[in-house]
């Protein structure tokens, strides 16, 4: 297997069809580099080259989906604008239905909003009682309480993805 080959043949395919996937650059990017590693500590022989590297890069995909990484960030989709079903990857359209999304959007609105801000535009306490000109006590016990019925919907592993920001 001639390895430099396969990297100047294939990595601009698999960039695209893992970006299909995951519709995100950077982490695109990211399974690529894990899929040539993958490749390249392979044993195995190799008999179709292109699907070869396509299963290798689907799994990391899905692998990717599954993250916690991909949890938090899919956040911000789930709570964006909606764009039309039939352009979204079967495996997105599942995720953005997870059950973080879910439980957000069923906050009252005074909680979700906290969540939005804080979470998905990364603002600080501050900066969410400037947007919402609310007092920063208001903007900390709403946070406090919109994570407390957060983790009443959600199950253990969901929870330590928002949890992990607190």
């Amino acid at each position: 297997m001639d390895f430099e080959r396969l990297v100047h043949t294939y990595t601009n395919y698999l960039l695209k069809l893992s970006f299909l996937y995951v519709k995100d650059r950077q982490a695109a990017e990211d399974i690529v580099q894990d899929v040539w590693l993958k490749v390249m500590l392979s044993k195995n022989e190799i008999t179709s080259e292109k699907s070869y590297l396509v299963q290798i890069t689907v799994n990391q995909c899905k692998d990717y989906l599954k993250s916690w990484r991909y949890k938090k960030v899919r956040v911000i989709d789930v709570l964006g604008f909606e764009r039309s079903a039939s352009q979204k990857d079967e495996l997105i359209v599942i995720e953005e239905k997870s059950d973080i999304g879910k439980a957000v959007w069923q906050l009252p609105i005074k909680y979700r909003e906290i969540i939005i801000l804080y979470y998905y535009d990364t603002q600080t306490v501050h900066e969410v009682a400037f947007t919402l000109k609310l007092a920063e006590g208001t903007v900390k016990t709403r946070l406090i309480k919109a994570r407390k019925l957060l983790k009443e919907q959600l199950n253990e592993s969901d929870w330590e993805v928002l949890n992990s920001e607190a």
